[in-house]
């Protein structure tokens, strides 16, 4: 695990990156879960570590990536296919590199920018 964020709706639930460059959707109302956190989904975004994922504060079904490929990329979980197709990872919506890895990437308090931090 290397970084968790709570769900703008109340924290019931959270989305989690690991070093093996997934994204962990983790939520209480998940069946059988009985108001436990339990894993939802599971989805390979990145080849290399994830450093930082972040929530969009009022439109939770989008979200930002960071990490060791030097990219910050946006997403729509709406359009993320299940499982890797071809042993290719999805298309973000949009994604900014820079020369370093991005240690962090957050949305603004109304989600109208992202800011990065290397």
């Amino acid at each position: 695990l290397q970084h968790a964020c709570p769900s703008p709706d109340g924290g019931r639930a959270i989305v989690t990156c690991d070093s093996e460059g997934f994204v962990s959707w983790l939520d209480a109302r998940a069946p059988g879960g009985g108001g436990r956190l339990q894993r939802a989904r599971r989805r390979e975004l990145d080849e290399k570590k994830i450093n930082t994922v972040a929530l969009h504060p009022t439109k939770p079904h989008y979200l930002v990536t960071a990490g060791n490929a030097r990219v910050a990329r946006l997403w729509d979980v709406r359009r993320l296919p299940p499982e890797k197709a071809n042993g290719a990872l999805p298309d973000p919506l949009a994604a900014f590199a820079d020369t370093r890895s991005i240690n962090s990437a957050q949305f603004s308090p109304d989600g109208t920018k992202v800011v990065c931090r290397r």
